[in-house]
């Protein structure tokens, strides 16, 4: 009797050992589906992927992943946000301001916050491992280096699918074009919504098109300058972008391109221009990210009031449309306004506040799903307001 107890007693620590394992390796291989409900995609950094063919339940990592999935239409398959992406925290750390400065978000405030989803990263750059093991996704979605995706995917034992997408800073010249492109294909056939990334692709396409075919034969305006753009935060007036985007839209040349003499060029980026050189050229037109204002008066020189295009109060205003990486549909929206100030005769339906208004909540509806102008003009519920969209003078800013 007493032996057979001892063998009952070893058999049941045997099963509490034994049964936890199991369960864990279970769960790991959870997303181990069998051949015939899998499939194969490559991803951005040409890496082949095997994925389920119905996911149900995505997370999304780095600059632009989650933008993408909204655009996709797939945001109800989110089970987890990073810290920058939760509406939550905007709202404490900012007051709402890094809400309506990215529409996806704004879009999705009242889905996109840690009051309804877990946080999978920390605020220090880190992946929340333990949280995304939790959550157990059946895809990762991120726009890391690869170094980061092996990290990720060692301290994942390779049990979740991850698919590398690219962030994409220009998509109106070709090369830029063809990488969203791509990003949207994978997506598509990640997803199953090969349809809506065709029409993100050909919507994106389309307005490329119409700005070129607008301009292209247009005669060139000269001396234009965008100046306290933003990359990688904000930049007073010398913060400038070469082949800048809105420009480059519409087929103008800026003095941001030029190489000769500007020592501080940088192909493609962005750069803090040589102020000597700046003055030197004298710009005839500015555009500037109203958001930065307040760094061009930290950074003001004197000599800056006599350069032509701040003298005749020929400063313009852009939506700010850099944070935590490009919002593709306010950079159009800005090609738009910017090609209205140079031509108007190109963009006659742009003359008005009302026809601007139309042109900007038309793309970003197409894009979030809701009109954004009203929105980043005040009208919200964090009371912020940006401005954009219109003309200023410069010196009378600075002087406030």
């Amino acid at each position: 009797m007493k032996k057979s107890k001892s063998i009952l007693i070893v058999l049941t620590l045997l099963l509490m050992l034994v049964l936890p394992m199991c369960l864990v390796g279970c769960a790991q291989q959870n997303n181990q589906t069998a051949d015939v409900d899998t499939q194969e995609i490559v991803d951005m950094h040409d890496v082949t992927v095997k994925v389920p063919t119905k996911v149900n339940s995505i997370i999304c990592l780095g600059g632009a992943s989650l933008r993408y999935i909204t655009y996709a239409g797939q945001q109800n398959k989110i089970v987890g946000i990073e810290y920058r992406d939760d509406e939550k925290l905007n709202r404490e750390r900012n007051a709402g301001v890094g809400v309506i400065k990215k529409p996806y978000l704004y879009a999705n405030r009242h889905a996109f916050t840690t009051e309804k989803l877990p946080l999978i990263d920390n605020q220090d750059n880190t992946f929340n491992y333990e949280q995304i093991i939790k959550l157990n996704p059946d895809v990762i979605f991120i726009t890391h280096n690869q170094a980061k995706i092996d990290e990720l995917r060692n301290k994942t034992s390779n049990n979740i699918p991850i698919v590398a997408l690219t962030p994409t800073n220009n998509v109106i010249e070709e090369n830029g074009f063809q990488e969203i492109k791509r990003n949207f294909e994978i997506i598509g056939k990640v997803m199953n919504c090969v349809d809506r990334c065709d029409a993100v692709v050909n919507k994106i396409d389309s307005i490329r098109k119409d700005l070129n075919n607008r301009t292209k034969d247009m005669v060139k305006a000269e001396g234009v300058y965008a100046g306290a753009v933003s990359w990688n935060g904000g930049h007073g007036l010398t913060g400038t972008f070469s082949n800048f985007m809105p420009l480059m839209s519409i087929n103008t040349p800026s003095i941001s391109d030029q190489i000769e003499g500007n020592k501080n060029f940088l192909a493609n980026k962005g750069y803090i221009m040589d102020d000597s050189f700046l003055l030197s050229k004298n710009p005839k037109t500015i555009f500037i990210d109203g958001t930065n204002i307040s760094l061009i008066k930290k950074e003001w020189k004197d000599a800056y009031a006599e350069i032509d295009a701040i003298k005749n109060k020929n400063v313009y205003v852009m939506v700010s449309y850099v944070w935590y990486n490009v919002n593709i549909e306010l950079a159009l929206a800005n090609s738009y306004y910017v090609g209205s100030v140079l031509y108007p005769e190109a963009f006659p339906e742009l003359q008005t506040e009302a026809g601007l208004k139309e042109k900007f909540d038309s793309i970003c509806e197409f894009f979030v799903g809701a009109p954004m102008y009203d929105v980043l003009k005040g009208q919200n519920e964090y009371n912020q307001k940006i401005s954009f969209f219109e003309k200023i003078d410069l010196v009378q800013e600075i002087n406030k």
